[in-house]
């Protein structure tokens, strides 16, 4: 991710991963909503995120933010489709979308790993497969660009 790290963090979401649902909104009223099911897995990541900062407070600066989002194949699929899909010759390009995974990851790490998630200013991810549902998260603190002056 380039040049001098001034700190880095990392943590492993077991499981399959959750893309962020859309807001539901109440008819009557017109207000918005998170919906439960994106609620509890921003929490399980929030809960996740605290326990890597180890008790350091979130990052101020940029931020740089890499994602391994890791589908596992199915027990029920072919012997062939499975060595496609872990030989990397099929790409996991069904839901949850990419973007809605980050979208997730970022919002629950808000006040966590750092201030806002306005601060991540590199972003790399991708989404493959493997034995094993998992999803790593990669966030590193930006240093400073000295003036050349």
């Amino acid at each position: 991710m380039g040049g001098t790290v001034t700190a880095r963090i990392s943590f492993i979401i077991p499981g399959p991963a959750k893309g962020k649902g859309r807001p539901q909104f109440v008819r009557a009223t017109g207000i918005a909503f998170t919906p439960k099911a994106t609620r509890i897995q921003e929490a399980f990541v929030k809960s996740l995120a605290a326990k890597a900062m180890n008790g350091k407070s979130a990052f101020e600066g940029p931020v740089s933010l890499r994602v391994e989002v890791w589908v596992g194949v199915a027990k029920s699929w072919t012997k062939k489709k499975k060595e496609a899909a872990l030989t990397g010759k099929a790409k996991p390009t069904g839901r949850p979308d990419l973007d809605n995974l980050i979208k997730l990851l970022a919002d629950a790490m808000n006040g966590v790993v750092f201030k806002d998630d306005s601060q991540i200013v590199h972003l790399e991810a991708r989404k493959d497969y493997c034995d094993e549902a998992k999803t790593f998260v990669y966030i590193e603190e930006c240093p400073p660009i000295e003036d050349p002056a």
